[in-house]
This record gives structure tokens, sequence and C-alpha cells, in this order.
């Protein structure tokens, strides 16, 4: 698994032949993606994030992978702070005969109606909730101390992204 966040990029090489361990490794992975972004968006940087399943290598400080340019191709599109599960990656997930654990793994990400610069488009998000925004009354002002955080500037291209990040902030504390 791989998931490229704007400029940042982890990476989780699995066995694939231990299916016993296929969701202990989906739950950390998902779990770091969600830390990191929560983290980032804390720290006022908002990130939009793309998670997609494939050989790569990772050797030091160089990558390749056609599943690496996917994510970072996939992230770029999206038109809001969030992470994205790719269609390969998500059958991936459902490839696999442990419905307990699945049932379990499943609740860390939901379908959303994602804002995209190609259109709207349902993807599986992971469920990343800053604990600065559970509430409708300050969801606004945490998203905007994000968006302005280490002194950056909101230009009109930015609205749009603001707008959809607080929309997808809400609909989270509607209780996913």
């Amino acid at each position: 698994m791989v998931s490229f966040f704007r400029y940042y990029l982890i990476s989780l090489p699995f066995d694939e032949s231990n299916s016993s361990s296929h969701y202990f490794y989906w739950y950390a992975f998902l779990s770091a993606a969600r830390t990191l972004q929560i983290k980032l968006f804390e720290a006022g940087l908002p990130v939009r994030g793309a998670i997609d399943y494939g050989k790569f290598l990772v050797e030091d400080t160089v990558f390749a992978g056609r599943c690496i340019v996917k994510a970072y191709q996939l992230s770029n599109k999206i038109e809001m702070a969030a992470c994205v599960l790719s269609n390969d990656a998500f059958n991936n997930f459902e490839n696999n005969d442990d419905e307990h654990n699945r049932k379990v793994v499943a609740k860390t990400f939901v379908e959303y109606l994602v804002p995209t610069k190609e259109g709207d488009q349902h993807m599986q998000t992971v469920i990343a909730r800053p604990p600065s925004a559970t509430k409708h009354s300050v969801i606004h002002r945490a998203v905007m101390r994000a968006f302005w955080g280490n002194g950056k500037d909101i230009s009109q291209s930015v609205r749009p992204k603001i707008e959809n990040t607080k929309q997808w902030l809400q609909y989270l504390a509607e209780g996913t």
C-alpha cells in the first residue's frame, strides 16, 4: 500500500500470501494516514491525499512505482482536504474473506461524494476528524485556521477547497 499526501509519501509493504494479517496491515496503514492528516491539519497544513495499492520500490530517498504515480495524480484531483482510496486500493481491501475484520477496518473510511477537478465522484474517504472540528460551531474557525496556518494567504482558487473541506467535516460531525 502506498499513500501520497501532497509532498508526503507513506508506504507499507506486506506479504500478500499471509491473508491472516491482511486486515491488520490495512488497519495500521489507514490509522497512520488518518493520524498524519489530522496532525498536519492541526499544524496548519491541510493536505489532500490518496491511497493506492500495487507494486512499488522505496529505497532511502528513492521511490518508484505505478501506484505511487496514481496516488499522486489522484491526490492532485481532490478539491478538499481529505484522503481517498483509489478503486484498486478499495478492491484489494474488499477482496478478502474475513468478514469480521473487514467490518472493523471499514469503520475507518466512508463513501463520500468527493469534489474533484473532473467533477464530483463517489470515493471511499478516510475518516479523519480533527479534534478542533467536531462541532458545527467551530468547524468554520478550525478550517480557516488550518488554511491560514503558517502565514499562508487564501487566494480565490483556494476558497472552493475551504468550502468543500467544511462540508466534509460537517458531514463527519453528523456522526459517521
